[in-house]
């Protein structure tokens, strides 16, 4: 679960990139924060 700060702060985060790049660049960085382990999304 994600809290409302952290929706606003990714918002932020390189906003005048595509959103799928965004997203792209926010995962990547999760996976960093966790040992390079994957990383999985579900968008049900």
């Amino acid at each position: 679960m994600v809290n409302s700060g952290a929706i606003i702060v990714t918002s932020l985060l390189k906003n005048e990139w595509q959103m799928a790049d965004r997203f792209d660049y926010i995962l990547n960085e999760y996976k960093k924060l966790a040992g390079d382990e994957f990383i999985g999304f579900n968008n049900a």
